[in-house]
């Protein structure tokens, strides 16, 4: 479901339906990369002079990053945010995080090659956070699960996506955030998953985001807050 545009006061951007941006452009306060296609990727650089670890969001069913990046900007107290367009057009506009596993890997991979091209001494890429919303959650997971050991955290928010704790460990998975509002149909599901992940000894958490549904609203930031400061929390120091 496609997220309704947020406060400006929160966000400090109205962000819009805007045209396409194109590679290197700057767009409510976000440079943009090329990955091909119509849209380009968003990122945002920390509050740091100093190599910061990365996370890369994954947006909804037919949204954009543009959408739903701006959300997600307070990560970047701390570390990156990355927010590549998925690989699949809908045909009503914005995209899909659909497709085979290795159409899914490239998109991601193109996008973090791009910024560490761009941003080279900065980019920690030994401390990466994946975070998937909605249908962008499943593939996260699938390609968590497919490169092992090249991402060490994950951040699953108003997903019905039921990682087990044996998949997690053996990719490396060493910390899971599972988010939702109140409302939305998938939060009791994210529970007992929290639940069981920490009975099998992984470190899993969950989070509200307060009485909101399937969507973000203009609390949505600060609510995210205690779960991304939590998610990229405890790094082991960069080498």
């Amino acid at each position: 479901m496609r997220a309704p545009i947020f406060a400006v006061a929160l966000l400090g951007a109205l962000v819009t339906r805007a045209p396409p941006a194109q590679s290197g452009d700057t767009v409510s306060g976000f440079p943009t990369l090329d990955v091909g296609g119509k849209r380009p990727a968003w990122y945002h650089a920390p509050i740091s002079t100093e190599r910061r670890p990365l996370a890369v969001f994954l947006h909804g069913m037919c949204a954009l990053p543009e959408w739903e990046c701006p959300v997600f900007q307070r990560a970047t107290s701390s570390s990156w945010l990355l927010c590549p367009p998925g690989p699949a057009a809908c045909q009503g506009g914005g995209a899909m995080w659909v497709g085979t596993g290795a159409a899914l890997e490239k998109r991601v991979d193109k996008s973090v090659a791009l910024l560490l091209a761009s941003e080279p001494e900065k980019v920690d890429l030994g401390r990466r956070v994946l975070i998937g919303y909605s249908l962008g959650a499943p593939a996260a997971l699938r390609i968590a699960l497919a490169q092992p050991g090249r991402w060490q955290r994950l951040m699953l928010v108003n997903a019905g996506t039921e990682p087990s704790a044996a998949q997690l460990r053996k990719a490396g998975i060493t910390r899971v955030a599972l988010v939702a509002g109140d409302q939305d149909a998938t939060a009791g599901k994210l529970k007992k998953t929290q639940k069981r992940l920490a009975a099998s000894g992984l470190d899993a958490r969950y989070f509200s985001m307060g009485k909101v549904g399937h969507y973000f609203d203009a609390s949505s930031a600060e609510r995210l807050g205690e779960a991304l400061g939590w998610i990229g929390a405890d790094w082991p120091s960069a080498d």
